[in-house]
């Protein structure tokens, strides 16, 4: 998949198991380089059919809230597998006092 889409990163998503998320449909997405990290969030937050007043937390694999302003292919550099490919664990939960 990687081989085939040079400019673009391929973040793989999964659920832990102890919290109360929607399953996302697909593991993986082809996300371009371009991308910020506040993009690839609106397209998790899409498909996993949020509400506004639920928050989305999504972590890769050094544990650390991102920047949402930071670039995909920056994280992208930082955080990939020995595999090539982007590991990241999501959880969304309600915010209290929102309108």
């Amino acid at each position: 998949m990687r081989n085939r889409a040079l400019s673009k990163s391929c973040p793989t998503s999964s659920r832990p198991s102890k919290t109360n998320s929607n399953q996302l449909s697909f593991k993986r997405y082809l996300i371009p380089f371009d991308f910020t990290f506040q993009q690839f969030c609106q397209v998790i937050r899409k498909r996993l059919t949020l509400e506004k007043e639920e928050a989305l937390n999504i972590f890769f694999s050094n544990n650390k809230l991102q920047q949402k302003e930071k670039l995909m292919v920056k994280l992208y550099e930082e955080s990939k597998d020995e595999d090539g490919f982007l590991y990241c664990k999501y959880a969304s939960y309600e915010v209290y006092g929102a309108a």
